[in-house]
């Protein structure tokens, strides 16, 4: 039969030996070590991280003579194909991913220091798509021909990607130069009749 009063002062030890130093103690320990520490500024940490950013920056817009980097051929292709299936999902202007109201005028001189603008006859515009999937650096634009859903994809002619469609693709590609701009229309069918509506004012 164990004793309850030897259990008891062995606690009691164990407590006393393992018992953290008081607080005063870590205070001084803690002012010590500040007052020995360099004094640091925080806006060299501001500038690198600047200079990172400007970088980045720099390397987006970088010119397309030097490589943009950006995707070109079948994956651009298949990113707008991408935009235009969730548009179509979405409600194609009637959802979340539409930004509607578009000066076409104002978004591409802001944009592009050009104007482009549209003498509607057929052709709907319904704002500019501003969904998650990536386009490139081009304005993709939502429109309707009668009653087809159509993304027409504007860009500077001298930064023309040259996206082609995979192979297996059920949509069709149609491109037309105008003026300082390329554009380019995407539906399932095809939609040259909708380029050419497109005016330069």
């Amino acid at each position: 039969m164990t004793d309850p009063l030897a259990d008891h002062d062995v606690d009691g030890a164990l407590r006393r030996a393992f018992a953290p130093p008081p607080a005063a103690d870590f205070a001084a320990i803690a002012a010590r070590a500040a007052a020995a520490a360099p004094m640091r500024r925080p806006w060299p940490w501001l500038v690198s991280a600047a200079a990172v950013l400007l970088l980045a920056v720099a390397w987006w817009w970088r010119p397309a003579a030097r490589g943009t980097g950006e995707p070109v051929g079948e994956t651009l292709g298949a990113m707008w194909i991408a935009a235009y299936e969730h548009a179509v999902a979405d409600g194609f202007g009637g959802g979340s991913c539409c930004e509607p109201d578009l000066d076409l005028r104002q978004a591409c001189e802001q944009r592009f220091a050009a104007q482009l603008d549209l003498e509607p006859a057929s052709v709907r515009l319904l704002g500019c798509y501003c969904g998650p999937l990536p386009t490139g650096r081009c304005m993709a634009l939502l429109a309707r021909t009668d009653d087809t859903p159509v993304c027409v994809y504007v860009l500077p002619r001298a930064e023309d990607p040259r996206p082609r469609l995979p192979a297996d693709s059920r949509f069709e590609l149609a491109r037309r130069e105008l003026g300082e701009f390329v554009l380019y229309a995407l539906s399932p069918s095809a939609s040259a009749a909708t380029l050419a509506e497109f005016v330069v004012p």
